[in-house]
């Protein structure tokens, strides 16, 4: 049965009691998450404190569909996101392939340790004119000129790597998601408001 959610015009994510548990072999099933619930409006910034191993990446793993759904069950009574384009979609009831085209272009995750993300092989403005032009449809001129083109990622202080991946929302993502050690961040900053 599909879930339907009338949402306020300005909300751009509602989770509702969402649950997360990891299945062990020969070994009972692990709780990450617990009835959790948000939503997060146009312009809002909502941020998610926990300490080390609370579910702060466990939550936004699971929002994005990334978890291993053989060794995880998530179950809640709804997930909606209000997509870039005004739609409204329930994001457990997506498909792989309608989630691939959310993941990047809608809804983001940004990494705990952002060096982990970046390959130090190509510039930070290569892997970003990347994630351009795969997700906005731009030419490589134009994604290259929204990009950094000349720094290597190892030529970036922790802090710069940090700032690097808060600038997430440069890209017009719409609800871009983050952990940090302390903390998760989510933040609609770069929602069209349109």
């Amino acid at each position: 049965m599909s879930q339907t959610h009338e949402t306020d015009t300005c909300e751009v994510l509602v989770v509702r009691n969402l649950n997360v548990a990891f299945r062990q072999q020969d070994a009972p099933e692990v709780q990450a998450v617990r009835q959790l619930s948000f939503s997060l409006r146009r312009g809002e910034t909502l941020a998610i404190v926990g300490e080390s191993g609370s579910g702060k990446s466990v939550t936004a793993l699971a929002l994005m569909r990334l978890l291993d759904a053989a060794s995880s069950e998530v179950n809640s009574e709804g997930l909606w996101l209000r997509r870039r384009n005004r739609q409204v979609i329930a994001l457990n009831e997506q498909t792989d392939a309608e989630m691939r085209r959310v993941r990047g272009a809608d809804l983001a995750m940004i990494f705990q340790e952002p060096m982990t993300s970046l390959n130090p092989v190509f510039t930070i403005g290569e892997q970003i004119a990347e994630s351009l032009r795969l997700h906005q449809g731009l030419g490589r001129e134009e994604s290259a000129a929204r990009g950094e083109k000349d720094a290597r990622s190892g030529a970036y202080s922790s802090g710069g790597r940090d700032a690097l991946a808060l600038s997430a929302p440069a890209l017009r993502r719409h609800a871009p998601e983050g952990d940090d050690r302390h903390g998760a961040l989510l933040s609609a900053g770069g929602v069209d408001s349109r």
